[in-house]
């Protein structure tokens, strides 16, 4: 928008620049030329500008975009995991191997939000002091609470 502007701009300093050439005394003319170069010049500092700003930005989005891809790799080498609870968590795939085949006392994966791994960030889920005795984890990025355990069975007795 603005490089429409400046084009239109500079457009009308040569149409400006054409009509001095046609009337006016020398030292008038020289005058508003020096005056048409200025703001040429002014123009031209603004455009570059604006193309420096513009080539930042555009810095910016490929590191995005490289960020996004990378992650998509990584993003094969976890799975989804379902907590004893029914809650789904996110661990690293050859964890989730070894847990299956050594058992799940043996080996203490890091569990991974998967609320958050589905908007790209990686956060560790962490045990939440006040929940003992029940296993409860925390995230942090997100404040979810999730539990480890079955909740316990309510029986109603019915007379």
């Amino acid at each position: 928008m603005a490089t429409l502007e400046s084009v239109q701009s500079a457009l009308n300093i040569a149409n400006t620049l054409m009509e001095l050439c046609k009337t006016g005394s020398p030292a008038a003319r020289v005058a508003e030329l020096r005056e048409a170069l200025l703001d040429v010049k002014d123009k031209s500092l603004d455009l570059q500008q604006e193309r420096q700003a513009l080539e930042h930005k555009v810095m910016e989005l490929e590191d995005q975009l490289r960020e996004y891809e990378r992650f998509d790799l990584e993003q094969a080498d976890y799975e989804d995991h379902a907590f004893p609870s029914g809650a789904w968590v996110v661990i690293e795939k050859p964890i989730a191997q070894r847990m299956r085949s050594a058992g799940d006392s043996v080996l203490q994966p890091k569990y991974f939000c998967q609320a958050c791994f589905e908007r790209r960030k990686r956060s560790i889920l962490q045990p939440e002091a006040k929940s003992q005795p029940r296993k409860v984890f925390m995230c942090h990025l997100c404040n979810l609470s999730i539990p480890y355990d079955q909740p316990p069975r309510m029986t109603v007795e019915i007379y």
